[in-house]
């Protein structure tokens, strides 16, 4: 396998936010719609407000990465701009990958030139676009929002809210059901017919600009863990540079 390719296996992780299956494949049930209004204003509340995370319209993550896949660390870069841009630079010894999203339009880079991105690549950046745009996500996109009910796993209960966005997109949101924060997160993606099936879970909430943030993330796919990372700094609303989101 080329550093290329295995870069890539782990950027795709990243980005489709990036599994194991969560709830060790145990569908959950008991679902109440009559809850679903009171479960997303909860989970807003939790990470700060409506109002707080409202007014952040564009992010900046940094941190590092360890890869179990390449048996090596690196660093990710991610910049985020509501409502449709991406930006990821994940980085390893000898070897970098960039990845970019704008509206319809996406690019990959991993040799030093920008190429138009195939459908696969378009539907992990779409995913992970997805997963910024979280927990604000399940109040806009509350018509495609269903509560399939509540999964224990390890002594904790979670609430599971399912997004729909095509047939080829679809990600359920693990909510820890104390605390109501995003705990894990799991993206079913459509390529070709196969349903890849990518996921993050999610710890060390800190506040950042008056939001609640993940500093500590695990990445993986199917049960398998591919990645991890430390995110050392977030920055709200940054100062974004000049064709960030334009290659060519």
């Amino acid at each position: 396998m080329s550093k290329y390719h295995s870069l890539s296996i782990v950027a795709v992780a990243l980005l489709i936010i990036f599994i194991v299956q969560p709830t060790g494949g145990v569908e959950p049930k008991g679902a109440s719609p009559n809850s679903i209004d009171g479960l997303v204003e909860a989970a807003l509340e939790a990470h700060g407000g409506k109002k707080s995370l409202q007014a952040v319209q564009a992010l900046k993550v940094s941190g590092r990465l360890k890869s179990v896949l390449r048996r090596d660390q690196g660093t990710s870069t991610i910049y985020f701009q509501n409502p449709d841009k991406l930006y990821s630079d994940i980085t390893f010894k000898g070897s970098r990958e960039v990845r970019i999203l704008n509206g319809s339009k996406g690019w990959i880079n991993t040799g030093g030139t920008f190429e138009s991105a195939q459908p696969g690549v378009m539907l992990g950046m779409s995913y992970s676009l997805i997963t910024y745009r979280l927990p604000l996500e399940l109040a806009t996109r509350h018509g495609d929002l269903v509560h399939l009910g509540q999964v224990e796993q390890g002594g904790t209960r979670f609430d599971v809210l399912e997004l729909t966005y095509s047939e080829a997109i679809k990600v359920r949101v693990f909510l820890e059901s104390e605390s109501k924060r995003i705990a894990q997160v799991a993206g079913y993606i459509n390529v070709g017919g196969q349903t890849v099936i990518l996921s993050r879970v999610l710890d060390d909430y800190r506040k950042v600009a008056g939001l609640a943030y993940p500093f500590h993330q695990r990445y993986y796919s199917g049960r398998t863990l591919i990645a991890e990372k430390w995110v050392e700094d977030v920055e709200a609303n940054p100062s974004l540079p000049e064709g960030l989101f334009a290659p060519e």
